[in-house]
């Protein structure tokens, strides 16, 4: 039984990492195509000389009614629990509730991931906004890089117990 919950613990530990690994990396603003200009009118013998085709401006951002910002506050909460649920977990990894917690945790970061991934799309037609977020996701970037390194020194605490 013992065994069993050190496999069960490792593969926790493991899908944490990779979700670190894989996941908290920026996505890059994706861009859509210029839009192809207009062709220029042509003018035949035959006929009167054609009238040049205005030209409509292109459309204005469109308006975002997203909450990126509770998104943000959200996650930076989850940030700050999940260091501190690793700090707990590193410093006594012998502590079944810690472990569930632990395990909860790496669930969750599998989750998180995407999800700031599709708020980027989702931002992708609001310059302004989609500035704005990234300036957040930045700013919680060394929280990001504490938890990564917590979650490998808890990777390499479990190894350690098997």
């Amino acid at each position: 039984m013992k065994k069993i919950k050190k496999v069960f613990v490792f593969l926790i530990a493991l899908v944490f990492v990779i979700g670190i690994a894989c996941g908290c990396g920026g996505g890059g603003e994706s861009k859509a195509p210029a839009p192809e200009p207009a062709p220029a009118p042509v003018a035949t013998p035959e006929s009167e000389p054609a009238k040049p085709v205005e030209e409509t401006p292109p459309p204005a951002a469109e308006t975002v009614s997203i909450d990126w910002q509770a998104f943000i506050d959200d996650y930076e909460t989850w940030l700050d629990a999940a260091i501190v649920i690793l700090e707990k977990y590193i410093a006594n990894s012998s502590d079944t509730t810690l472990m569930m917690e632990y395990a909860t945790t790496a669930q969750e970061l599998a989750e998180w991931a995407p999800k700031v991934e599709q708020m980027s799309k989702e931002l992708a037609n609001a310059p302004d906004e989609l500035s704005a977020f990234t300036a957040e996701i930045t700013r919680l970037t060394p929280k990001i890089d504490k938890l990564s390194k917590l979650a490998e020194e808890a990777a390499k605490k479990m190894q350690e117990s098997l």
